[in-house]
């Protein structure tokens, strides 16, 4: 569905990263209380091109009502894998210019939505501790592109923390 940062998250019935999945009606009763939402509309292929699926934002959609109605939320269009550590690992390592078409595709969907207020890049699973300098290279590059296709445009960037061990810890926002 669509994502809130919102403390106390649990008890609204949020994953941990603020996703509204199973109860959108209690966000539809307290929207006064979100600043930033990120739209789940998109989900990226390992060749690093973005397709929508999802909450539709098409023009007469519901999600467009809500956005049009709440003029004082940050509206951010959120690019998923789902936890695929391969499409995670083909945009990281840039296989086959899945990088470099992952860049060019947010400015594609930037571009086709002008109204949204940024991105929010949620790519989970991207290996260990080793592979760090080749993940923050792939996530400035995101940064960069938002910034010099658009200075004003918000960034958010949901990153899975590791704890000791290997074990993950979901919730981290750059």
């Amino acid at each position: 569905a669509f994502v809130a940062n919102a403390f106390p998250a649990r008890r609204l019935g949020l994953h941990p990263c603020g996703a509204v999945t199973d109860q959108p009606g209690k966000y539809r009763r307290y929207p006064y209380r979100r600043s930033q939402i990120g739209l789940f509309s998109f989900k990226v292929r390992a060749t690093g091109e973005i397709y929508e699926s999802g909450v539709s934002i098409a023009a007469g959609s519901t999600m467009r009502t809500y956005i049009s109605k709440w003029p004082h939320i940050r509206w951010l269009l959120t690019v998923a894998n789902d936890g695929t550590n391969s499409i995670f690992k083909a945009l990281r390592e840039n296989t086959d210019g899945a990088q470099d078409m992952f860049l060019s595709e947010l400015v594609r969907i930037m571009e086709k939505y002008p109204w949204c207020d940024g991105v929010d890049i949620d790519l989970e699973k991207g290996d260990d501790y080793s592979t760090a300098a080749k993940s923050t290279a792939m996530f400035r590059n995101i940064y960069n592109t938002v910034k010099s296709y658009d200075s004003t445009k918000l960034m958010n960037i949901c990153l899975d923390g590791v704890c000791g061990g290997g074990r993950r810890q979901r919730g981290n926002a750059l």
